[in-house]
């Protein structure tokens, strides 16, 4: 699903960016052992992780965020309990839980980007990786959320700079093909001008050259403006 990114307010597919398979988990030296993973913390993990983590029912439903979750949508300590993800995370309807549910039953996880929509209204870029939560249950279902807000802005910035620098390129170009005949115009018509001197056949020709440069220039300045979808002043489209 490709995402609508215009800026006018409507409503936002999420983009899904893959589905992969959940490796074991390894060391240097080989597979972690089972026993290891028994030692740690999990509760400090999902509290302490850097990225907002709602666990969800098959619904949609969240039954507890951690406190990056609750710092980032502006619920406060225990404030997304109970809400909807459709009113969280854009794009979120109950085909794309479907198709969730199939990916985890697949031990698969599901990397999307969409908007999170804060405590509010506003809205914020966000990259979340779906996935199960390692056990025999379906339920409930991870969303780890990134913001990328920044990368997204930056991302932008960039997409506009290379456009900036390509109608730079096409203005230069655009002058320049509209400099030579022009040139060849105005050089003429002064020469006509102010050389009383100038035989008739000469200036027959310096009359041809003027003729040929400025029919060069309309079907230039035509070219320029079938580019730009309109048709130049005082011509009418005959097609």
């Amino acid at each position: 699903m490709k995402s609508d990114e215009k800026t006018q307010d409507i409503k936002i597919d999420i983009r899904s960016l893959e589905c992969g398979c959940i490796d074991s988990a390894q060391t240097k030296d080989g597979a972690v052992s089972a026993d290891y993973f028994d030692r740690l913390d999990y509760r400090f993990l999902f509290e302490h992780a850097y990225d907002a983590i709602l666990l969800a029912d098959g619904r949609g439903t969240v039954v507890a965020a951690n406190a990056r979750a609750d710092d980032f949508f502006g619920y406060g300590a225990g404030g997304l309990a109970g809400r909807s993800l459709e009113t969280l995370v854009a794009g979120v309807t109950p085909p794309l839980l479907r198709e969730i549910q199939d990916v985890i039953a697949q031990e698969r996880y599901m990397r999307i980007q969409t908007f999170a929509v804060r405590k509010g209204g506003a809205r914020s870029a966000v990259e979340a990786v779906v996935m199960g939560n390692g056990s025999h249950s379906p339920e409930p279902v991870c969303y780890l959320v990134r913001d990328i807000s920044e990368r997204r802005r930056a991302e932008i910035a960039e997409q506009q700079a290379e456009r900036s620098r390509a109608m730079a390129e096409s203005l230069s170009a655009a002058c320049h093909a509209l400099g030579q005949p022009a040139t060849v115009l105005l050089t003429s018509i002064e020469m006509l001008k102010l050389d009383d001197t100038l035989d008739a056949a000469t200036r027959k020709e310096m009359v041809e050259m003027c003729y040929h440069a400025a029919i060069q220039l309309r079907e230039r300045v035509r070219l320029l403006c079938a580019v730009r979808g309109k048709e130049p002043d005082g011509e009418e489209d005959t097609a």
